[in-house]
């Protein structure tokens, strides 16, 4: 009786320990089928057949596409945030603290990922019958990394900026580290500009930043 009882325990450990595991397999093939076919062609079916399970067990742990794509939303904040937190700008001069940001505006923005995460964004929170829930999901991820981001920027700067200054320093350095991710994304041709190194996009954008900041009015 002993015996058979511990290959019970066995026999259950085993079936347990897919199922641990089934919650993030879902998770990344949903976030690949964004990224190779878009947020509109992802379909529920697509992203079981790529998660290797059936639609019904993605209900059993998100309930509804829209839910399954929150959760998407979520893990990729939750992992952005730590390497944020993790992050620390360190240098002698404010150009050399502000080339660090750059590089990690660039690691986090410059990715397909990123590309993925950001049509869920957009298409959750103009979509008109998002749940409540939903809404409230995107609102509080963008107003945590926006504050995040704030912080970075600021600990760069030898002096305060102004909200101003630090939203068109954001706007900035965000549009450059996107704009060869959204256009391989897109299917459109990159521009002269983006085929450029990144280091010497990334000094170009400093000289610019710099002199944003020298300005009072902002």
């Amino acid at each position: 009786m002993m015996s058979a009882g511990n290959g019970s325990g066995a026999a259950a450990r085993r079936r347990r320990v897919p199922d641990e595991n089934t919650r993030e397999t879902v998770l990344a093939a949903a976030l690949d089928t964004i990224c190779d076919l878009g947020y509109y062609q992802a379909s529920s079916n697509e992203i079981a057949r790529r998660a290797g399970v059936s639609w019904g067990v993605i209900q059993h742990y998100f309930g509804t596409r829209e839910r399954l794509l929150v959760a998407v939303l979520d893990d990729a904040v939750d992992h952005a945030l730590a390497s944020l937190d993790g992050a620390e700008l360190v240098g002698r001069d404010q150009r050399m603290r502000l080339r660090q940001l750059l590089k990690l505006i660039y690691s986090f923005y410059g990715t397909p990922m990123y590309a993925a995460t950001l049509q869920i964004l957009w298409n959750l929170a103009r979509d008109t019958q998002t749940e409540r829930s939903s809404e409230l999901a995107v609102r509080r991820h963008a107003e945590v990394l926006d504050a995040r981001w704030h912080d970075l920027l600021t600990a760069a700067l030898d002096a305060p900026p102004t909200d101003a200054a630090v939203w068109m320093a954001f706007t900035l350095m965000w549009g450059v580290a996107m704009e060869q991710t959204a256009a391989s994304y897109m299917n459109q041709p990159i521009v002269e500009q983006a085929r450029l190194p990144i280091e010497y996009r990334i000094e170009i954008t400093l000289d610019a930043l710099e002199g944003l900041f020298s300005r009072n009015t902002l």
